[in-house]
C-alpha cells in the first residue's frame, strides 16, 4: 500500500490524498 495518489496505482493510491 502505497501514497502514490494515482488513479489505483498503487494497492491503495485512490484511497490516498493525491500527491501529484
Amino acid at each position: 500500500e502505497s501514497t502514490d495518489g494515482d488513479e489505483g496505482s498503487s494497492s491503495s493510491g485512490v484511497n490516498k490524498e493525491p500527491k501529484q
